[in-house]
């Protein structure tokens, strides 16, 4: 089919639209998730450091030795029991943070997985206009037209905005996860500091009585 000139050049103008257009998104959907990615990591780490100063705190209120000799020699007797405690709560506050962090690369995966085929679609449109312009060279009308009817061959050109559309969708679902998992981490390092009182309510039971018996 034969289009009007002025309606050929308007095609023209927006498919060149989509593909400049389409490079800028991705260059600053690009800065954008190195800077959420910097940013949550931040995040994760200051709710780490929050849950930890608790536990420290915790820990140097129950067993401080206050200068009482008979308690520091049982701190000392059972210090592998306080010892695996602080480990025990490092190894599993190293868990929660891997476990926030687990879908970080598949989730931008999915991102990047569209922006292929967006790059891909980009490649497409420049393979058919080489091919109109080696078909009609140095005629422009002709090549013009010939390039829109390659591109509205089976919708090609409405590809891009089913793209466009599927790429925001998967940026909205990293930032959403990303918000969840720090929502995800700080439940399991609530999880991990109440177990580890539990566990320094054991340790103190077992200093109290040998406090006991050396007073």
């Amino acid at each position: 089919s034969t289009f009007q000139p002025s309606q050929t050049t308007l095609f023209i103008r927006k498919y060149e639209l989509d593909v400049n257009s389409s490079k800028i998104m991705q260059k600053d959907d690009r800065k954008l998730m190195q800077k959420w990615a910097d940013d949550f990591q931040i995040k994760r780490l200051d709710i780490s450091m929050k849950y930890r100063l608790q536990m420290v705190k915790h820990q140097e209120h129950s067993l401080g030795g206050n200068g009482n000799i008979e308690w520091v020699n049982c701190l000392y007797a059972h210090r592998k029991e306080t010892r695996r405690t602080v480990r025990l709560y490092h190894d599993n506050e190293h868990e929660c943070l891997k476990t926030a962090a687990s879908k970080d690369v598949t989730m931008r995966e999915n991102v990047e997985q569209i922006e292929k085929q967006i790059a891909n679609w980009r490649k497409g449109y420049r393979y058919l206009q080489n091919l109109c312009n080696d078909e009609y060279v140095g005629n422009t009308k002709e090549t013009h037209q010939c390039l829109v009817r390659y591109m509205q061959n089976d919708n090609f050109d409405e590809v891009i905005h089913r793209l466009v559309l599927l790429k925001l969708g998967a940026m909205n679902d990293l930032y959403a996860y990303y918000n969840s998992s720090l929502l995800d981490l700080e439940e399991c390092l609530k999880t991990q500091l109440s177990r580890y009182l539990e566990r320094i309510r054991a340790v103190l039971d077992t200093l109290y009585k040998c406090y006991n018996i050396k007073t």
